[in-house]
């Protein structure tokens, strides 16, 4: 009797447990719900607000159009990494399975540069990289999202200088990014993977996703230390090295 005692406190106890995480699961999808909600007001009004300003003035100058074309696109471009984010989101916690195929992650990192490459001539940030040839058997889409986010942030934060570096250490491949930005506070360093953890605008789930997706490839992510901010993440996967790499 004791030992079916002791069995069923157990059996509560981690029950007990599971619920209180479904709670916090559940309050965390709100929150991450009404933020997002909120966020996708903003580019969603504009993109209305210009597309009505163009239909209603045929007789606009050329120079006048184009400066309304030119925040159309990038109304629609912050609207499109808004939706990215959410769909991430939902496929992680739906628990949709990996879709792992043979990737090449040099010229995945190289897309995710030409993909970010528009923002970064608008802002006038200079983009470098040195990229070994790494061949992994991984989920490219995720791995591309979580390049993307990183990218994004280092370009929302970057004075003028952004670099992508990928390198194989230890059978694993390695990604580091960095910008030439003010870096994390200090205050926010332990915060900074957190969701809705924003400190220069965004919905604040960028870093947050990027966790999420690294960790569900059975990698690891981090903020080091330095000048700047250089965040870095692995892969553990079976890779080869073909060269040493190529720099812009």
């Amino acid at each position: 009797m004791r030992a079916y005692a002791r069995a069923l406190e157990e059996a509560k106890r981690e029950l007990s447990e599971a619920y209180e995480r479904l709670k916090a699961l559940d309050q965390a999808k709100d929150e991450i719900l009404a933020t997002v909600s909120h966020e996708l007001k903003t580019p969603l009004t504009a993109v209305r607000a210009l597309a009505e300003i163009l239909e209603a003035n045929p007789d606009l100058s050329e120079e006048e159009r184009g400066r309304f074309v030119s925040l159309l696109a990038k109304e629609t471009a912050r609207l499109s990494r808004l939706v990215e984010e959410i769909l991430a989101y939902t496929r992680l916690q739906a628990g949709v399975p990996l879709a792992r195929s043979p990737t090449d992650l040099r010229a995945l990192a190289e897309e995710a540069l030409a993909l970010v490459e528009p923002l970064a001539r608008e802002r006038g940030i200079t983009m470098e990289s040195h990229l070994a040839g790494v061949q992994a058997l991984t989920d490219r889409d995720r791995v591309l999202q979580v390049l993307l986010n990183l990218l994004h942030n280092a370009l929302r934060h970057a004075r003028s200088r952004v670099h992508l570096e990928l390198t194989l250490t230890n059978r694993e491949a390695l990604f580091r990014v960095f910008d030439d930005g003010p870096g994390v506070p200090p205050q926010a360093r332990a915060l900074v993977f957190e969701p809705f953890q924003s400190f220069s605008g965004g919905t604040g789930l960028g870093l947050f996703l990027a966790r999420r997706l690294v960790e569900s490839l059975g990698g690891r992510i981090w903020l080091e230390e330095g000048e700047g901010a250089t965040f870095a993440f692995t892969l553990p996967l079976e890779v080869e090295h073909e060269d040493s790499g190529g720099g812009r």
